[in-house]
């Protein structure tokens, strides 16, 4: 997931979104979603630019979501801010891997007091906001917390069943699975599960 430094609060209903999920689902389907984030799981260390520090330790995720609310970020690697970056990078991975892959995008909606915001960051997250439908992509507007858990619940679960299904068309066609359980009591040979990861928090 990707996000700019004014939506904390987004980044926390994230994670309460996939305890809910792995709740729900873990037991029944022994898949578990991770949380990764550049505020809690990248390691501070020396890259050619910051955001390249980020882009390094946060690859190799299956599902990316992006939050914007009323700030945009600041320019870096030739983008408008990591933010763009990062959904750029989403954006070209999700339509050019046969893999499974999902990207889900968040625009708060709700209100707003012009004199507490930055108009021009602002700005740039409706003109970005914009530019989405050109770009294929189908996103979600939020009005406050609750709504945005509610979206990220009902979207990961879908991706949950998604997963499997693309998994169980995989084995069928490969004759095997691999299987990564996260109970070790199930019998690996009842199913065909495999362990999701979300993606990662700018």
């Amino acid at each position: 997931v990707a996000s700019p430094s004014d939506t904390s609060d987004e980044r926390r209903q994230v994670e309460l979104a996939i305890e809910q999920v792995n709740t729900q689902i873990a037991n029944r389907d022994s898949i578990q979603f991770e949380y990764i984030g550049w505020d809690k799981t990248v390691v501070p260390e020396i890259g050619m630019t910051p955001q390249s520090v980020i882009d390094e330790q946060v690859s190799g995720h299956d599902i990316f979501i992006g939050i914007l609310r009323t700030r945009f970020g600041v320019p870096t690697d030739g983008f408008g801010s990591g933010t763009e970056k990062e959904f750029d990078n989403a954006i070209a991975q999700s339509k050019s891997t046969s893999n499974f892959y999902k990207l889900h995008a968040y625009f708060y909606n709700g209100s707003i007091n012009l004199s507490e915001v930055d108009v021009g960051q602002f700005a740039k997250v409706k003109t970005f906001k914009e530019s989405m439908n050109d770009r294929g992509v189908l996103y979600k507007n939020y009005v406050d917390m609750e709504s945005l858990r509610q979206f990220l619940v009902l979207n990961l679960t879908k991706d949950a069943t998604d997963y499997l299904s693309s998994s169980a068309v995989s084995s069928k066609a490969d004759g095997f699975a691999e299987v990564k359980k996260t109970n070790p009591d199930v019998d690996q040979a009842s199913c065909a599960d495999e362990e999701v990861e979300l993606g990662w928090l700018d």
